[in-house]
């Protein structure tokens, strides 16, 4: 179900179907085999996601009962935009990302997550 959910993302996000199609096509398949599994997963799309890896851990986030919001605008105590992350657990003051490089932290990357971690601080303590 999850890549299930990963892919109608991406194709909800390209517009390649729309939400009003796939409720059809629910509608008028819900007797076939895989139609409660197929509910659930419909339940759980989002168009917002911008990438596959990222719609897998959401369903997995979700399914495991941690509510995330995707795509936040993260800002100070100011009111001044700090980071736009994937997605967010808002009432735990969590942010996620997802990297798609794949590559291991460098020197780039370590400075990545000082940032990270200065707009963390800068939203405050939970």
């Amino acid at each position: 179900m999850t890549f299930g959910v990963a892919n109608c993302d991406a194709m909800l996000r390209a517009g390649v179907v729309g939400w009003g199609e796939l409720r059809r096509f629910l509608r008028h398949h819900g007797r076939y085999y895989g139609s409660r599994t197929a509910k659930r997963a419909f339940a759980l799309l989002d168009s917002r996601a911008e990438s596959i890896p990222e719609s897998v851990l959401r369903v997995h986030l979700n399914l495991a009962g941690l509510h995330r919001v995707p795509q936040v605008d993260v800002h100070d105590e100011c009111g001044h935009f700090v980071a736009r992350v994937d997605l967010a657990i808002e009432q735990r003051k969590v942010a996620i990302e997802y990297d798609v490089s794949g590559t291991p932290l460098s020197r780039s990357g370590s400075a990545t997550c000082t940032a990270d971690a200065a707009s963390t601080s800068a939203v405050g303590p939970s």
